[in-house]
């Protein structure tokens, strides 16, 4: 009995490594891409400034932006073992009505 219990404890514990090495790979990955899209975002400022235009608050993603975006979702979808939220159904407002 002492050794079915071990081989499952050990089983469990193995089980959970990989669980959390995929979880910190995750973040990593996320953070990496967070990154990626803050320095677009700041290219973006400075070459908005040196063109006379200053911040004039035009924050529009562009397309490597929302490729960052998209990467990001599929990581979080992929660790949570879900589908990302642009596949996913939106719930319906459910307001009561007046």
């Amino acid at each position: 009995m002492i050794e079915q219990n071990k081989a499952a404890l050990k089983t469990k514990y193995e089980s959970a490594k990989l669980a959390g090495s995929t979880v910190n790979d995750s973040k990593a990955r996320i953070n990496e891409l967070k990154a990626l899209i803050e320095q677009r975002r700041i290219q973006r400022s400075v070459a908005r400034a040196a063109a006379g235009g200053g911040d004039a608050g035009d924050d529009e993603a562009d397309a490597e932006e929302e490729r960052c975006k998209a990467l990001i979702e599929k990581v979080r979808a992929k660790r949570l073992g879900r589908a990302p939220r642009s596949a996913r159904a939106r719930p319906v407002s459910r307001r009561p009505k007046t």
